[in-house]
């Protein structure tokens, strides 16, 4: 922690601009990732939620909105060999393991983006099969009696799914 509390001191010295300050969070997201881990072995949920927003500044920052009853948030954490989700839900917090090692998930992840870009000339039901996996993977676990919305924030290449688009 007192490592983050010096880069980001350093990166608010450094510059003023947002963009700026986005790129060197990112340049230094490891040691945000790893002390995120950290904080949700220990159970200490608000602290890796709150860490996990300092990272993530400029990008999908939702720190400072009060969620609506039926809101869940769901903040994704990629790190080396292990990714979880961090979840909030009527003021309740806690986190789901994904099942998938980081590599595989990146790789689950990459292969079904390239099948929904080509997707005028892949495999409609590789697509969907693919597709269906993410959800059971990173979703269904979180799913909430009551919800209606869902806030995400991506990490490592879950970023990929916010800029393309599944429908033709």
């Amino acid at each position: 922690m007192v490592a983050i509390d010096l880069l980001e001191a350093e990166r608010n010295r450094q510059s003023a601009n947002g963009d700026t300050q986005a790129q060197w969070a990112a340049q230094f997201a490891f040691f945000y990732r790893e002390a995120i881990l950290r904080a949700v072995d220990r159970g200490e949920y608000r602290s890796a939620l709150n860490l996990a927003q300092r990272m993530r500044i400029g990008e999908t920052q939702f720190a400072d909105i009060v969620l609506a009853d039926d809101t869940l948030l769901l903040s994704f954490v990629v790190h080396d060999q292990r990714a979880i989700a961090l979840t909030q839900f009527r003021n309740q917090l806690w986190h789901i393991e994904i099942t998938l090692a980081a590599g595989a998930l990146r790789a689950l992840v990459d292969t079904t983006l390239v099948l929904m870009t080509a997707r005028r000339h892949a495999d409609r039901n590789s697509l969907y099969a693919q597709l269906a996996q993410l959800h059971q993977l990173l979703v269904a676990p979180t799913w909430r009696a009551g919800m209606r919305r869902l806030l995400v924030q991506p990490d490592a290449n879950l970023y990929n799914f916010t800029v393309c688009r599944a429908s033709e």
